[in-house]
């Protein structure tokens, strides 16, 4: 029985360990870098198979490509975890926003933005936004049709 205590003893603080990582700043953060780096695999995937249009075979290839990844059932469950990892990814992101701003909750007294960023870095949650429903979009339409060309 004591050997039954103390084995559970442990796993309670394992995993204590484990969640007290994963709420810890740098354990955010290395949630939202691994959930960026998949969502960077899946961008890299999509345009890999966007790039097979460039076959000269009057789009056989690419719909092939596109047929495969419309209808196989390891890549429909993978967009599910896609979807999973975009929203952890955003909401991870919000966390670590809002823990950062209570850390200093006074702003800093010189804010030129369009001095020290680009526009693009300055505007990458609208951009990411519109890339996401780009992509669903894309997604819907593979879906719905057999061939796209």
């Amino acid at each position: 029985m004591r050997n039954g205590l103390q084995i559970r003893k442990t796993n309670d603080k394992i995993m204590a360990g484990f969640i007290g990582f994963f709420t810890s700043s740098i354990g955010r953060k290395v949630v939202m870098a691994t959930t960026g780096l998949f969502l960077i695999s899946f961008l890299i995937v999509h345009c890999a198979v966007n790039a097979l249009i460039f076959f000269n075979d009057r789009g056989k290839t690419f719909n092939i490509g596109a047929h495969f990844m419309g209808t196989n059932p390891i890549i429909r469950t993978i967009e599910i975890v896609l979807i999973i990892g975009f929203l952890v990814h955003i909401i991870q992101g919000l966390m670590i926003w809002r823990q950062n701003r209570k850390a200093r909750p006074i702003n800093y007294a010189v804010r030129k933005a369009s001095q020290n960023s680009t526009w693009y870095s300055r505007s990458i949650a609208l951009l990411g936004f519109f890339d996401f429903f780009k992509s669903q979009i894309f997604i819907d339409a593979l879906s719905k049709s057999k061939s796209v060309l």
